[in-house]
C-alpha cells in the first residue's frame, strides 16, 4: 500500500478556483451545447448558498 502526504496552504481559494475550472471543462466536454445552455441557465437561476 501507497502512502501520501499532501500539505495544503492555509489559503485554498486558488486551489478551488483550478477545481471549480476543470470541473466546468469536464461538464462542458460532456453536454451538448443546447443541454450546455440549459445546465447554466439553472445555475444562473440558483442563489450562491444554493449552490
Amino acid at each position: 500500500m501507497y502512502e501520501v502526504t499532501l500539505i495544503l496552504p492555509e489559503d485554498t481559494q486558488e486551489l478551488e478556483n483550478k477545481f471549480a475550472e476543470l470541473m466546468a471543462d469536464i461538464v462542458a466536454k460532456k453536454l451538448s451545447h443546447e443541454e450546455l445552455g440549459v445546465f447554466i441557465d439553472k445555475l444562473e437561476s440558483l442563489d450562491k448558498a444554493e449552490l
